[in-house]
């Protein structure tokens, strides 16, 4: 068995995109040929300096890149500084000459992730450099991936708090009002609330450190009524909800396992996005379920201004606000905030809608319930 054997059955490299950067056609050629040789899946794009390098990640993206410390024009650092400055998540290999090891470090120092003797390039070299360094790929862009999911969905609770919170304050002033008038039972009602809300509000701030664990196993589900989750909502927004002088028809709702605070969190921004482009006739939202291909899929319909069909993917994305949005509150975040959600117990959520008609949103758990 050669060496290049012994390294596949030790090593799985996946299919990755590389771009070579060298002015030697030589070593190019070389590069391939070692590439081919130990049987890896490889996409190969070619650059002969660093400013073909740049205009190559203008249009293409690449997962690594091999460049040679020695570029007409770039000493090594100044090349890979312009190229992490354009491709900040590709993995760049510097590729040196004899006696360059000292450059190699300080290379790495400055954000190269590997580097490798040209002397040292053959087929059981590329295997273990490879994937050594789709590993590192790999993990960083999933660290990378963590860390703007949880800031985003730290923005997105900070402001979804905001609704218990408008509670407590009207409901401060209605029992401070009361308490002034003597109204004392009505006082303790809107205490009542207050506690309700501060309650809610807890539970967000837990979801918060329940999304920044690893795993969705890490979360601890629980098996609810919807309808139960429907009535908090409903009490969380019953101001917003009085004001329109909107209408919520609920059809009867199977229990439903999940992470309740997020999926209470769910269904108010639904319920808010039905109040934020409601129409000028009597808002009616609509909440059920149906089957569909033998899925559970939970809608939520109104009879608001409706969705173009061109626009009914990307009102998901984060801080996507339609033209019709621009004179509503918000960030734009609810929609993206759903899906997050929705995602997080293995579901899928879409909208079907027609202007001027309404929209409805549907959604699966993927848990079965």
């Amino acid at each position: 068995m050669n060496f290049a054997s012994m390294a596949m059955n030790s090593f799985h490299v996946r299919p990755f995109s590389l771009l070579v950067v060298d002015d030697d056609e030589g070593d190019r050629m070389q590069i391939r040929r070692m590439i081919k040789k130990a049987g890896l899946d490889c996409q190969i794009s070619e650059a002969m300096s660093i400013d073909e390098a740049v205009s190559a990640c203008e249009t293409d993206i690449f997962e690594c890149a091999l460049v040679d410390y020695h570029l007409p024009g770039h000493d090594g650092l100044s090349g890979l500084a312009k190229l992490r400055k354009r491709a900040p998540d590709m993995s760049v290999i510097i590729s040196t000459g004899q006696g360059d090891e000292l450059l190699a470090a300080e290379a790495m120092r400055r954000g190269a992730v590997n580097y490798i003797p040209k002397k040292a390039i053959n087929e059981y070299t590329v295997v273990t450099l490879f994937q050594q360094t789709l590993e590192r790929h790999d993990l960083d862009r999933e660290m990378r991936e963590h860390r703007q999911a949880l800031e985003s969905f730290a923005f997105i609770l900070a402001q979804d708090v905001r609704t218990p919170l408008r509670n407590i304050g009207i409901n401060v002033e209605k029992a401070i009002e009361g308490i002034q008038k003597g109204w004392t039972d009505e006082a303790v009602d809107h205490c009542h609330s207050i506690r309700k809300s501060v309650g809610m509000m807890n539970e967000l701030v837990d979801a918060l450190q329940d999304y920044n664990r690893q795993t969705l196993e890490d979360v601890v589900h629980e098996l609810r009524p919807f309808a139960t989750i429907i009535d908090d909502v409903a009490f969380l927004l019953r101001e917003a909800l009085t004001e329109a002088n909107a209408e919520i028809r609920c059809a009867p709702l199977p229990d439903v396992r999940g992470h309740i605070p997020q999926l209470r969190l769910l269904m108010q921004n639904l319920i808010e996005n039905a109040l934020k482009f409601r129409s000028a006739r009597r808002l009616q939202i609509a909440i059920g379920v149906e089957e569909r291909a033998g899925r559970k899929c939970y809608f939520v319909r109104d009879n608001g201004i409706g969705i173009a069909e061109e626009h009914q993917e990307i009102i998901f994305n984060p801080f996507r606000r339609l033209a019709t949005a621009s004179e509503t509150e918000g960030t734009g975040l609810g929609l993206a905030t759903c899906r997050k959600i929705v995602e997080r117990h293995r579901g899928e959520i879409w909208c079907e809608s027609k202007p001027g008609e309404g929209s409805t949103f549907f959604f699966t758990l993927g848990n079965g319930h």
